[in-house]
Formats: structure tokens, sequence, C-alpha cells
């Protein structure tokens, strides 16, 4: 059986880790079904980090070079503060919250640097979490500097799924896109994810049935664009490049009704499994 977890801001998740097992896992196949997968976004930034983006950027919305918009009391995009005790101090920067309460600067580690994705692909080996799917959300986006920073987290996530034999996999949110905006799925993994970045190459790029696997999250959703005709010709376009199409889809995708939109049986059918 398998589940997905979406750790938006990878809370305390030695701590989660720690209930899921207790003893180190060994290295994985790269098949998909029967494994425990999260969600994983790398989109954490720190003015200073060195990443492209140069602003604070997923803890909050900062402003490009500029060092004095950083996470504060009633500026902050993030839900719970997570345990930054096992991060260097190289990999740390500082907000604008008052110190925690043993006293230590209030500090938030970047996904930029190395060590951090190394540090939690590591747990995810060291506790008996298989793998992640890489959520991309700028495919579409005219801002080039946030998709640059992004292919570069490709990049590194794959190098630590192989460093540490865990999976990975591209999953696009369609959620920031318009239907006219759907080819853009298409020229991002021809041309950037398979293709420069070659990730499907990697021994640890999932597959499934002996096709790599590529997840679309967002299909038939009532607050997300497309109509099922747009919607299968993305999934169908993706199975003639041999891709193994996995679907977020709404609770009610059964029913076609309430989050989900109706008529989009066809849509469900056609994805080869669904989250």
């Amino acid at each position: 059986m398998k589940f997905r977890l979406t750790l938006s801001a990878v809370v305390s998740l030695s701590t989660f880790l720690n209930i899921a097992a207790t003893a180190q896992s060994p290295i994985v196949s790269n098949t998909l079904v029967g494994k425990v997968i999260c969600g994983y976004q790398a989109w954490f930034q720190c003015y200073g980090d060195g990443s492209p983006m140069q602003k604070w950027f997923g803890w909050a919305n900062g402003s490009y070079r500029d060092s004095t918009v950083r996470p504060r009391a009633g500026f902050l995009s993030f839900d719970i503060y997570p345990d930054i005790s096992d991060y260097s101090p190289s990999s740390l920067f500082q907000t604008g919250f008052q110190n925690l309460g043993d006293g230590r600067s209030a500090k938030l580690f970047s996904s930029w640097r190395d060590e951090v994705i190394d540090k939690h692909f590591s747990w995810m080996q060291a506790y008996g979490i298989d793998g992640i799917a890489f959520q991309n959300f700028t495919v579409g986006s005219s801002d080039l500097v946030y998709k640059q920073n992004h292919d570069s987290e490709s990049v590194r996530i794959k190098r630590a799924a192989e460093k540490y034999g865990r999976i990975f996999y591209v999953m696009y949110d369609i959620s920031t896109l318009d239907a006219s905006q759907f080819d853009s799925l298409k020229t991002d993994w021809a041309n950037k994810q398979a293709g420069v970045l070659h990730l499907t190459s990697s021994p640890q790029y999932a597959t499934q049935n002996g096709k790599p696997v590529v997840a679309i999250w967002g299909f038939g959703f009532t607050d997300r664009v497309g109509t099922p005709s747009q919607c299968l010709n993305v999934i169908n376009w993706f199975k003639s490049q041999g891709c193994y199409v996995v679907g977020g889809v709404p609770a009610y995708w059964r029913t076609g009704n309430n989050d989900s939109k109706a008529g989009f049986d066809s849509v469900y059918k056609s994805i080869s499994v669904q989250l």
C-alpha cells in the first residue's frame, strides 16, 4: 500500500520519521508501487544563501535583493516552526522573530544548501521513507529566476537520491496555470526534466511497469482550470512519451460532485494511479 505525505516545511521531520520506523532501511528499488512517498518542494530560500532568488521565499515572500524583508511576526507563510537543531550553522539564516524559547537565535534553513537536501534524504533513508515526488509549480511561469532556481534544485535532489538510495519523480501542480499553458508541461518534460537535466536517466528515478513516473496534480478540481478534453490531451501526451502517469485528483472523483467537476470520468480512468 502506498500513501503520500506533503511536508510543506519539512517540519520536525526527524521526529516524524522516528515514529515511522526505528531501524535504517535498505536501499530501495526504483519501482513506485508499494512505496512510501513524500511530497517535496525544496522552495525554502533565505536571503544570503547564494540562490538565484536572492530573497526570502517559502518562509515568507521577501523582496529581491533586500535583506531587511525577512520572516517576522505577522509576515510569514508557514504554520509550524521547524526543528533546526540538526542543521549546520552555514545552512541557517537569521529571521526577524524573537529568540527561541531556549535562547537561541530564531533562524531558518535554506533548501538551496546541499547539506539541507542531503540531511532530508539521509533522514528518509534512516527511517524508511522510500522517496519523494518533487513538486513543480513553476511551469508556465514567466519568472525565469524562479525556474532556474527550481531546475538547480532538481539536480541536487537527483544527486541526494542517488547518494542515499531513495527514489524520486517529477510532480507537476497545475494550480498556477491557465489552460492555455498546459502545453508548457509537455515542453518542460521533453526539453528540461527528461532532456537537459536527464532526470529519468538516474537509477533512482521512479519507474513502474518499466516506465518513468510523472505526476500531475489538480485535474478535475472545481477550483482549477481545464476541460476534460484539455486534461486528456496532456495525460495522453505523457503516455505517448512512455510515461506512467500518476494523478492527484479530488476526493469526490468517483461521484463528480463537491470538490470534483462533473464529466471527468474519462480523465480519471486514463490515469495510471490516483493519489
